[in-house]
């Protein structure tokens, strides 16, 4: 049914959420443990891989099962594209700072902190930025009191502090708190990550500078086939291998080129002998001739010999409702 939505498959039994393993007295072995945490790194790899964004991780939406290790991400109505449309912002424990401070929206950047909070509560069974800091400003003898909005937006946005910052003892946890036995049994190379999130990462996200001229380079859109996804960057050519898996990648279809007149952003050029039929979101239907180009932005496209769906960031400026980049172009 056209605009029916989307279902997913019921639970197996044996599945419980992550609070529910969390709150067992009997913890599952290690290996189960790791099971989980690389499950869930790559479910969210694969997801930031097709260039889109769960921006609502919280323990209502992961659930595991302790026995196979296996793990079920659900409620995927929050999943978008970075850059996209934001309705939901997320669950405060597991939000970025910098989502607290409404410095920027949710994204697959903010996500991969939201994911490493959770690893911290699967391996040290807390919350990386609860110590008795916090602890002691929630209380009811703490004086002046302070809002709780107020204290929220300090201790998970404005100044947050790791509970194990190596320069930073105030934030501890508490005497008798699981994390302050959990934390001493890993190995350094595990502690030496989680200080790298919790410490430089909380101030610093993951967008590198380019190396050359120092700026943080735009996120490039995604072409998805049923095969892999290409990255439309400028230079780049779509092959009869992309579309068919059939190893002739000298055959270009497509190729990937300079925006005539905004800077940065790319066209995609028909480079083959036959039309395809492009659907933009939000507009109807149109045909892209041999040797027409479009303009690049959220649609499907149908090859002929495959159907594939452009995803990911919308640049500032990139054309909207089908508005002409140049002569020929769609």
């Amino acid at each position: 049914m056209a605009g029916f939505g989307y279902v997913m498959p019921r639970l197996e039994p044996g599945f419980i959420s992550f609070a529910q393993l969390l709150g067992r007295a009997e913890q599952p072995p290690f290996r189960a443990m790791i099971t989980i945490g690389r499950h869930l790194v790559e479910a969210f790899e694969a997801l930031h891989a097709s260039g889109l964004c769960y921006r609502d991780i919280s323990f209502g939406n992961l659930w595991v099962h302790p026995e196979r290790g296996e793990v079920a991400i659900i409620d995927n109505d929050n999943v978008g594209v970075d850059g996209g449309d934001v309705f939901v912002w997320g669950t405060l424990r597991f939000m970025a700072p910098e989502v607290v401070r409404h410095d920027a929206v949710p994204s697959s950047v903010t996500d991969l902190y939201s994911l490493a909070v959770f690893l911290f509560y699967l391996f040290v069974h807390g919350h990386p930025l609860e110590g008795m800091q916090t602890e002691a400003t929630f209380s009811w003898a703490a004086a002046p009191r302070e809002s709780g909005n107020g204290l929220a937006e300090r201790y998970f946005g404005t100044a947050p502090l790791f509970v194990f910052d190596p320069h930073d003892d105030a934030n501890r946890p508490s005497p008798g708190d699981p994390m302050r036995i959990w934390w001493p049994i890993y190995p350094g190379f595990v502690r030496r990550v989680f200080e790298q999130a919790f410490t430089v990462g909380l101030r610093d996200t993951p967008a590198a500078a380019c190396w050359n001229c120092g700026h943080v380079p735009p996120r490039p859109l995604l072409l998805e086939l049923p095969g892999g996804s290409v990255v439309l960057s400028e230079g780049g050519v779509i092959t009869a291998h992309h579309l068919q898996r059939d190893r002739d990648y000298d055959t270009v279809v497509a190729t990937v080129e300079a925006h005539p007149a905004r800077s940065g952003q790319v066209i995609l050029r028909n480079a083959g002998a036959q039309s395809w039929v492009m659907r933009p979101d939000g507009e109807g239907a149109k045909t892209v001739e041999p040797g027409r180009r479009l303009a690049v932005r959220a649609m499907t496209i149908d090859f002929g010999q495959a159907r594939g769906r452009i995803v990911g960031i919308q640049t500032a400026g990139t054309p909207r409702g089908g508005a002409p980049a140049g002569k020929g172009e769609r």
